[in-house]
């Protein structure tokens, strides 16, 4: 049980980071273990849903404290940093005035209009779903284009600041390509390059918020195209629609003449008057570049989190973890201490007469063979447990071949591993292989690989069929090899 009692949130990266630590590391514990771990967990979940009883299994079952959100936010900050400390470069260049010639306007508009407006455009882009964008001709391309060089991509410095078991079994995995995590990958990246966006407008707003109160500068507007006044005024009156009701905000037409600029001819021009520019440069850098980073930001961190959500309730392991949870909530609460209990009576060698003799035997997630079993199979194959999908298909493939008509199928399982939907897409998988009529036979152990028996308590065995009824299949036979009751469907 976690000492320091930790509380995971569902939507925060981190907690997705421990929680496939943890499966990992249950991978590697015996199986009477996780059993008397989980059998005290279990009677604490019940009337949850799923994702809580994710979060309060996740906080009992870790060891140790975890600093992983603390690596996460640690890292989130250093990319604020490098944003802010971008924002006051950005701004200091785009307002720099030197006291002789004034700051010519254009440079600050088109970096922070036409260039936010042109990045953000880019972002939207990101953010359509993927469903939408594959009826688009060069859509998804140019959409992968996009996010390969997305500054959230940034965040890949966490890589140096993780140990190093986290960065190789984890955050690889993370920003692989698979497709359990490609979503989650997006929306991930995404949300930190507006993080990190958002930090650069803030600072350069910043920046030049305090050196228009602490310096004086001087505004004018000039260029080598053949714009006229009454263009440059049509633009400004263009830009200024989102707040032309505010006072003084928009850029009049006396302003816009007098504060023309030419090298060669400053005479006319009045340094006084050009300061009238700063209200409407700062409200364009908040218009077009601060608020569009908002709303992002605010749609990214949404649609993330709702996918780490996601995420943590489609993995494999957890669909496993809620199905053995449930299988436990069925038994009562000292079913282990029964099963540790069981006389030496009930550990009799299995009866041959319960079994075929000409048998195919196929071994799910690495399942103990009982030492009592002696009976030698056709062909043997494994299935589940750390084998990938191709080696699980080959299994199958292998176990139903060539099938003679006197071969019998045996299964061989653990009475307290849960029979997840994995299982009864293996049992119908077979059934399709093989002819209608061929008997399985389901042979469940309650014994570890050191012949301990783990449990076997009979709502195990309760469960088990339960579930296996509902493949509506009669030709489905159990044997527990603790009892050896056989028992036809």
């Amino acid at each position: 049980m976690n000492k320091n009692n930790q509380q995971f949130s569902p939507y925060k990266i981190a907690t997705l980071i421990d929680l496939q630590t943890q499966y990992q590391q249950d991978r590697n514990l015996s199986d009477d273990v996780k059993l008397k771990r989980d059998m005290r967990i279990a009677p604490r979940l019940n009337n949850r849903q799923h994702i809580d009883r994710i979060q309060l299994w996740l906080s009992n079952a870790m060891t140790q404290s975890s600093h992983t959100n603390k690596l996460i936010a640690l890292s989130s900050i250093l990319l604020i940093i490098l944003g802010l400390i971008i924002g006051i470069l950005i701004s200091k260049s785009a307002y720099y005035y030197n006291g002789s010639t004034p700051i010519n306007v254009m440079i600050p508009i088109a970096i922070f209009v036409f260039v936010q407006l042109g990045l953000s455009f880019l972002t939207v882009i990101a953010m359509l779903p993927s469903a939408f964008t594959r009826k688009l001709p060069l859509a998804t391309s140019l959409q992968d284009s996009i996010l390969a060089i997305n500054p959230g991509n940034l965040i890949l410095i966490f890589k140096k600041i993780l140990p190093s078991h986290l960065t190789e079994n984890i955050l690889n995995q993370f920003m692989s390509t698979k497709l359990i995590y490609a979503n989650l990958q997006k929306w991930t990246i995404l949300r930190f390059a507006q993080s990190f966006s958002l930090a650069i407008n803030i600072a350069a707003i910043t920046t030049f918020v305090v050196t228009v109160i602490f310096s004086d500068l001087a505004f004018s507007w000039s260029t080598t195209l053949n714009l006229n006044q009454q263009t440059i005024q049509t633009v400004t009156q263009i830009l200024a629609l989102p707040f032309a009701f505010l006072p003084d905000l928009t850029p009049n037409n006396h302003l816009i003449q007098t504060t023309q600029y030419f090298r060669g001819n400053p005479s006319d021009f009045d340094p006084i008057l050009a300061r009238n520019w700063w209200p409407f440069l700062l409200a364009c850098m908040i218009t077009y570049g601060f608020l569009p980073r908002l709303v992002l930001y605010i749609i990214a961190a949404q649609i993330q989190r709702r996918t780490i959500k996601s995420t943590i309730l489609n993995l494999p392991d957890t669909t496993l973890l809620l199905t053995r949870l449930d299988h436990l909530q069925q038994s009562p609460q000292n079913s282990y201490a029964k099963s540790a209990n069981i006389s030496s009576s009930n550990d009799s060698p299995i009866n041959k007469d319960y079994l075929p003799q000409n048998y195919n035997l196929l071994i799910i997630d690495h399942a103990p063979i009982p030492s009592e079993f002696h009976l030698t199979p056709h062909r043997k194959a494994h299935f589940g447990g750390t084998q990938s999908i191709e080696e699980d298909s080959h299994a199958i493939k292998l176990f139903t071949s060539n099938l003679a008509p006197e071969n019998h199928l045996l299964i061989l399982s653990k009475l307290w591993e849960p029979p997840t939907l994995e299982t009864l897409n293996l049992l119908q998988t077979v059934r399709d292989y093989c002819s209608p009529t061929t008997p399985i036979h389901l042979l469940l152990t309650p014994k570890d690989d050191n012949g301990n028996i783990v449990t076997s308590h009979n709502n195990h065995m309760t469960h088990w069929k339960n579930k296996i009824n509902s493949l509506h299949d009669p030709h489905i036979f159990f044997h527990n090899t603790n009892l050896m009751e056989d028992n036809a469907q």
